[in-house]
């Protein structure tokens, strides 16, 4: 049996084999590469829609969306606190929008959290991540926005933006 399989493999290493060299480039960002793919909505991806009720930490309630306007004064299992987080692009953009309204939550030109019936695209492009262990059933999301304007509360270079209903704050978790 060993030399039918040894007699077989040298047979196979004697085919010409064709191999093509590619030679990597020395100074490739792959952070450049991400940038790009994180500009423009990737209609390529299976889109994901998970429900959420974000829970403020400083109010002891649920986020809602009630239309234009957006409260953390909502109850577990309130229908404005519903929340669909969409995901589609290769950056771990998200989208969240409330279940009842349809409306967007988004953030204004002077950082106030408010909903749009549009999507978020007028130079605020959220970026959110969610902390937390898989299972302990707690997530912390922060809300960075990608505008900079001069001003250190909307810069992205600021490690941490939090949003304490009122005005944006800087922190550290």
């Amino acid at each position: 049996m060993l030399l039918l399989f040894h007699g077989l493999f040298s047979s196979l290493s004697l085919l010409p084999i064709r191999s093509q060299m590619f030679a990597a480039e020395e100074n490739v960002d792959f952070r450049i590469h991400v940038e790009n793919q994180t500009r423009a909505r990737d209609d390529v991806s299976r889109k994901q829609l998970r429900l959420y009720q974000l829970y403020s930490r400083t109010s002891g309630k649920h986020i809602q969306v009630l239309g234009r306007r957006i409260s953390a004064k909502g109850e577990d299992g309130d229908k404005y606190a519903q929340l669909l987080v969409e995901t589609d692009t290769f950056g771990s953009q998200v989208r969240i929008k409330g279940k009842e309204t349809d409306f967007y939550l988004c953030m204004n030109r002077k950082g106030k959290l408010v909903g749009k019936v549009t999507l978020c695209w007028g130079g605020w492009q959220h970026k959110a991540s969610f902390s937390g262990e898989p299972g302990d059933g707690v997530a912390q999301l922060i809300l960075e926005s990608k505008r900079r304007t001069g001003t250190g509360r909307h810069s992205s270079s600021i490690t941490g933006i939090f949003y304490y209903f009122g005005s944006p704050h800087n922190g550290s978790m």
